[in-house]
């Protein structure tokens, strides 16, 4: 984004969680014209009519306010601005797995931690609502037939385990859960595929 805006543009991004901040500023030391902030989805930080795009990454799965999130995206965008939202479907999320129940009991669990696991369903419905025209829709694929420690689907499994172990699942059935999947692999039956989605839309 800092070599699309050029010298004379600037990129701004907000998190809640100074963590979060902080490694941002890390990996963007060099870019003078990025900058980080504390900021919340439903209270931008930033004038009306200032930027001529706005984006997020999981970010709207997370959300209570959805519509007042939206709404703040419309505000700080000029007339002509161009909003990107990407978030993933996790109903469209999956692995195969010789214990279905298991596995049903765990993604409901992981559920759990999210607003909205379903939310792109109903995305482009909202981002109509609030006034931006010309929404359109696109998905991405991410598939896996082999297991790779370094892979999309290694790294969501070991945040998965970790999270439901800590909210209601024993933590021998999340690690019998994981070990089940990474032993799919030498057989040539490991399987990952999930959904995610961006979303974009012009403020008139």
């Amino acid at each position: 984004m800092s070599s699309v805006v050029g010298s004379t543009g600037r990129v701004e991004g907000i998190d809640p969680a100074e963590s979060a901040l902080e490694i941002a500023r890390r990996r963007c030391s060099e870019l003078s014209n990025v900058n980080f902030q504390i900021g919340e989805a439903s209270q931008l930080p930033f004038a009306d009519s200032t930027f001529d795009a706005a984006m997020s990454s999981q970010v709207f799965e997370y959300l209570d306010d959805v519509p007042g999130a939206l709404a703040e995206m419309f505000r700080v965008l000029k007339s002509g601005g161009r909003v990107l939202i990407h978030d993933t479907d996790w109903g469209a999320t999956l692995w195969h797995s010789s214990d279905g129940n298991r596995m049903a009991r765990i993604m409901k669990v992981w559920d759990g931690h999210l607003a909205d696991p379903h939310l792109p369903r109903t995305l482009g419905q909202r981002l109509a609502e609030a006034a931006f025209r010309s929404v359109r829709a696109e998905v991405i694929v991410q598939l896996e037939t082999d297991y790779d420690p370094s892979s999309v689907s290694a790294i969501l499994m070991k945040f998965i385990a970790d999270y439901v172990a800590s909210h209601g699942i024993p933590q021998d059935q999340a690690n019998a859960w994981a070990d089940e999947l990474r032993q799919l692999s030498p057989r040539g039956e490991y399987f990952f595929s999930s959904n995610e989605y961006i979303f974009t839309g012009i403020k008139p």
